[in-house]
């Protein structure tokens, strides 16, 4: 019999959670929703009812990824009031502890040859939104002289593939090989390079 303590309204969030200690454990072109719905005591049928497919459920999972990274950012540039240069270096440790605390979802949002970006405009529009908080603060940044150049855009991309490429090589090989205290001062010391390279 299904279980009837998974009502309407918590089945999808039982789902995306199980579905995220599923990839910790294998890949997606594992997860089956059937599987979850067996783990979950409930019809097969019932997962469906929430996401069309292993793909929609799998877009969730990474909007929802991008909704969390994109208010961490914030609440980190919040500690830091008109300092936009301080501002954009919580950003970016924000993002790599985002990486290091949610590894799941990080790896889904910018790895998963499984989606289909386009075919989600939500999810689409939430890292949208993750990367305009970065556009603006290296505007800010530029208006304020704390950087040199002339292209806010390409600043950004810059930033970002920064901020990036370090979290992906601390979740892959430096935090099996640094301790905290190493893996924080490369983060300082790889977000202070932005401002001394950006012009």
């Amino acid at each position: 019999m299904p279980n009837s303590s998974y009502h309407h309204g918590n089945l999808r969030e039982q789902l995306m959670q199980s579905a995220l200690i599923h990839l910790r454990n294998s890949n997606a072109e594992q997860l089956s929703l059937r599987a979850l719905a067996r783990e979950l005591n409930v019809s097969q049928t019932a997962p469906y009812r929430h996401f069309a497919d292993k793909n929609a459920l799998l877009a969730a999972l990474a909007q929802s990824g991008f909704e969390q990274l994109s208010e961490n950012m914030q609440q980190a540039m919040a500690q830091h009031p008109n300092a936009p240069a301080d501002q954009l270096r919580a950003a970016g440790v924000a993002y790599i502890d985002f990486a290091r605390q949610h590894t799941e979802q990080y790896r889904l949002m910018f790895g998963q040859p499984l989606l289909d970006i386009t075919q989600y405009p939500e999810l689409q529009t939430s890292g949208d939104t993750s990367f305009g908080i970065l556009r603006r603060l290296v505007a800010a940044c530029l208006e304020a002289g704390a950087i040199e150049g002339d292209n806010a855009d390409m600043i950004a991309n810059t930033a970002w593939a920064l901020v990036h490429g370090l979290a992906t090589l601390i979740i892959d090989r430096l935090q099996y090989q640094m301790s905290e205290e190493m893996i924080a001062a490369q983060v300082d010391a790889s977000t202070r390079t932005l401002f001394q390279s950006a012009g």
